[in-house]
């Protein structure tokens, strides 16, 4: 739900990337990677990932966000160790 340069930065290890404004688009590709798994939305500061969020719930999934994202996250754990380099798909 990041920018291709926010998620470049760092990001959790595993994390996908989809902007939000791709979401419904590509709603059957997260169909398929998220395979009945819960899925967790995040971007910068948790709008965006909150947008996601509600498209997803919408669509059945067992989605949440972090309020406040990656901002609250880097803050409330100050030793996690986020990857680096563009999503590379598989």
């Amino acid at each position: 739900m990041r920018s291709e340069r926010e998620y470049a930065m760092g990001h959790l290890p595993e994390a996908i990337n989809l902007p939000h404004t791709h979401i419904r688009e590509y709603i059957e590709g997260v169909k398929q990677l998220a395979a009945g798994r819960p899925v967790r939305v995040l971007c910068a500061s948790g709008v965006r990932s909150y947008y996601a969020h509600r498209v997803l719930a919408q669509h059945g999934f067992d989605s949440a966000t972090l309020d406040g994202g990656m901002f609250t996250l880097v803050e409330a754990v100050r030793d996690l160790e986020l990857a680096t380099g563009a999503f590379q798909p598989a």
